[in-house]
């Protein structure tokens, strides 16, 4: 069964993840060395607070991630 849009056919978004995503492996590193961990570095810094309802203790926030990672020895096909 496809999720489709309201007449039943594929949005081209979901052609385009089911292709990107055929055959994927979950089971699998696309690295040289799966016995070497990858290290990615993740930061935030807050741009704006939203909002905030003291009595629910809810805070909401407009924040900027960053991700840094190395990949020197991913895999991938550049063709594809």
């Amino acid at each position: 069964m496809q999720i489709g849009d309201v007449a039943g056919r594929i949005r081209p978004s979901q052609e385009l993840y089911g292709r990107l995503i055929h055959g994927y492996n979950r089971q699998l590193r696309p690295v040289r060395r799966p016995d070497v961990p990858v290290r990615v570095h993740l930061g935030a810094s807050l741009v704006e607070v939203l909002g905030l309802d003291e009595e629910q203790s809810h805070i909401t926030l407009k924040i900027w991630i960053t991700l840094v990672r190395a990949f020197s020895f991913a895999l991938y096909n550049v063709i594809n």
